[in-house]
């Protein structure tokens, strides 16, 4: 599943030699893995769009076929440019798909910004990719933004797929020598340090502190205003309110700065020549020719989230739109012809417009019609945090206000190459939206409530999650913890009475039965049940006596049914070929899908145990002791699930066959075995312990076969 041999993943090794160690790995951990769903979790700024630009030659030189995707369409756009990968977004893709696209075995898919994306559309994503055994890319980082939908997948994923997750972690975005402090302090704060982490950039000057919101956002203005004509630079908040605020003040200070043309109205929306803004819906306009008219001939696609700048204007008053073309961005709009600037053409200012001739910044030209402006531009020299994720700029300014958490303020401090700044108001001031000024605060108020903000985290969880407060084991005592497991199995097995409650609960309905009938109970009758109540009263006195070794097993069997239902997780992702060519593809209904992960999950146990690493999922009846007790349990469970026979048997081939047979053979001794217990329990007069070398042997083969808790009852 879209593996590329080793001999070309070599040579992509060798065409991408500005690739380091960690990134190197990653794309050839990429490459030769044949899993269904493979993870790419990179900090922020640790060059994931290189890794898999050089990831995507390699699928391509194989002969795959590499499409991307991201909830956003302008980050997939930004995956497309950075990595060279055909992209749009996941709404785009899920539609094409339900409109009958299809994938194949050959496809990649790339998810980029991973942890914006929906539960719901991931698991579509997931199934069509399944279905055509496509292989997906699931690429982000938990610790940013999450989904505005039920989101959590790329945390959980993270835990689950284990060996199967590329981890980058050198920051490559704040790169320079007198940033180090930078670095640790961003990867302090995103391991929830928070403490160091606010003092590091406290005491490297980039936290100012404000005494009201306004004055907060000015001071930012003032700071973006310093640096945004020679270097890019991302103004962001966490709420709309801020947002629009921010816009506001930046497009004032422009104004006031010359660097603005003339000024106009669109609908209800006020914009000037060489405004920058933002497009918020996808759709496909009409190109602007070299006079920047519409041109029908010709339309360009723009996606929501791109950036612009204005040009020109839609005049009703005209024949044509006006143009007023910027030398370059932020240069005041000049007249053909003339050295005046657009300050001085009052006379000449159109009061309205019916829509806006922009640049988008990849160069393109196109018209904006006044109902799109109305509902799907805004000014765009501030950004929501949220729409920020993915950007990357040389200075950043972030907002520290109300709503931040700990994901928004990681995001807010990573954007920037060469600095990254928050800007602190107190949050008790209740009029700090109108400018009302509050009490004079000590600087150790105003820093607690920062670093109570960022140690707030909003990281989204998927349900399944909760299992992390469940008991594990540590992985190197697995061993361990299997071989106690199969010694206290097979000793409880071996001495413990069998039980008779259900066989004892049916003699007493029996016999209610008959005295509500007005039937006499035969004398030997009761004696049966007399029998069968001494017999459960030695057993719970038996299992009163041995409590300490019942609970120990029975934490030890909770805990590896746990270790073992996580791998079938990690493997219902994965689809690892071991695995599925005995068990078939994972199977789309639910219950299905359960037992698949049940049998799994006991495959990637016994291999990882015992160092499987060969083509064959178990391989054959080992000859230790020990190996051959977990082995029988292993092809037991995959057995009980169903994979041997009926409805869900998925497989064939001579190692099924084998497995299968062994599987069918101690299935009818088991039968046996349990007929001459009930055979027993009938003949034997009184209850007791002893048991013959014989019974001993068919009991340990159940301890190490079939449900762990067939033994004693549990």
């Amino acid at each position: 599943m879209a593996t590329v041999a080793p001999g070309l993943v070599a040579e992509v090794a060798d065409r991408h030699p500005h690739l380091d160690g960690e990134q190197l790995d990653g794309v050839r951990k990429l490459l030769a893995s044949g899993n269904g769903v493979d993870l790419v979790i990179g900090q922020a700024g640790t060059g994931k769009s290189t890794m898999l630009r050089a990831a995507r030659a390699g699928w391509e030189a194989a002969g795959m076929k590499v499409i991307g995707t991201a909830v956003a369409a302008r980050t997939a756009a930004d995956l497309e440019a950075g990595t060279g990968i055909p992209s749009s977004s996941l709404a785009q893709i899920l539609a094409d798909l339900k409109r009958g696209g299809e994938l194949t075995n050959k496809h990649v898919i790339v998810v980029d910004e991973a942890s914006l994306v929906g539960t719901r559309a991931l698991d579509e994503l997931c199934d069509h990719a399944r279905s055509a055994w496509a292989k997906v890319v699931l690429v982000g980082d938990n610790r940013q933004i999450s989904s505005i939908d039920a989101g959590g997948a790329l945390r959980t994923l993270a835990r689950e797929l284990g060996d199967h997750v590329v981890t980058l972690t050198t920051n490559r975005r704040q790169a320079g020598a007198d940033q180090a402090w930078e670095r640790e302090a961003l990867a302090a704060l995103r391991d929830g340090e928070v403490g160091p982490a606010v003092q590091a950039y406290l005491d490297h000057g980039r936290v100012t502190l404000a005494g009201t919101i306004d004055e907060a956002r000015q001071r930012m203005i003032d700071d973006w205003w310093a640096v945004q004509r020679d270097h890019t630079a991302a103004i962001m908040a966490v709420r709309r309110v801020d947002v629009a605020r921010l816009n506001e003040l930046a497009r004032a200070r422009r104004q006031a700065g010359g660097e603005l043309g003339r000024e106009f109205v669109v609908g209800e929306k006020t914009f000037s020549i060489g405004d920058r803004v933002i497009v918020e819906r996808n759709q496909r306009m009409q190109a602007a020719d070299q006079h920047d008219r519409a041109t029908r001939e010709e339309t360009v696609r723009i996606r929501n989230g791109t950036f612009a700048t204005v040009v020109g204007v839609v005049d009703p008053t005209a024949e044509h739109e006006r143009d007023e073309a910027l030398a370059r961005e932020g240069d005041v709009a000049r007249d053909r012809g003339t050295d005046q600037g657009d300050v001085a053409r009052t006379q000449r200012d159109v009061a309205r417009a019916t829509g806006l001739v922009v640049t988008l910044d990849d160069g393109r030209r196109v018209v904006l019609p006044a109902e799109y402006v109305a509902s799907s531009t805004s000014l765009g020299y501030a950004l929501t945090v949220f729409r920020s994720q993915g950007v990357t700029v040389d200075h950043a300014f972030g907002l520290a206000g109300a709503g931040l958490s700990q994901e928004a303020g990681y995001t807010q401090l990573s954007r920037g190459r060469l600095s990254n700044n928050l800007y602190v108001a107190s949050s008790d001031n209740p009029r700090r939206d109108i400018g009302h000024y509050a009490e004079d605060r000590a600087l150790r108020d105003q820093m607690d409530e920062l670093r109570i903000s960022l140690s707030h985290s909003e990281e989204q969880r998927m349900a399944r999650d909760n299992l992390a407060s469940w008991p594990t084991i540590d992985p190197d005592q697995l061993d361990a913890a299997y071989r106690q497991f199969d010694q206290l199995g097979h000793d409880l097995v071996s001495q413990a009475p069998t039980s008779i409650l259900q066989e004892w609960l049916e003699q007493l309905r029996l016999e209610r039965e008959a005295e509500q009938a007005g039937r006499v109970i035969d004398a030997e009758v009761r004696k049966k049940t007399e029998r069968l109540a001494l017999l459960h009263a030695h057993r719970q006195w038996w299992i009163t006596e041995h409590r300490e070794d019942v609970n120990t097993w029975a934490r030890l069997d909770d805990a590896l049914r746990r270790h073992e239902y996580r791998l079938g997780q990690a493997a219902a992702y994965s689809r690892p070929e071991h695995v599925t060519n005995l068990l078939g593809p994972v199977p789309t209904s639910l219950t299905d899908t359960e037992r698949w992960q049940t049998a799994a999950g006991a495959i990637e146990a016994y291999r990882a145990r015992w160092a499987i690493t060969g083509e064959q999922t178990l391989g054959p009846e080992p000859s230790d002791p020990e190996q051959r007790s977990h082995w029988s349990r292993t092809v037991a469970t995959v057995g009980d699930t169903g994979f041997f026979g009926g409805e869900r048997r998925a497989a064939t081939g001579s190692e099924h066959e084998h497995l299968a047979s062994h599987w069918r053979h101690v299935e009818k001794a088991e039968r046996r075995h349990e007929r001459e217990e009930y055979q027993r329990r009938h003949q034997a007069p009184e209850p007791t312990r002893h048991r013959d070398r014989d019974d001993d042997d068919r009991r340990r083969d159940r301890s190490s076969g079939r449900d762990r808790g067939g033994g004693f009852g549990l």
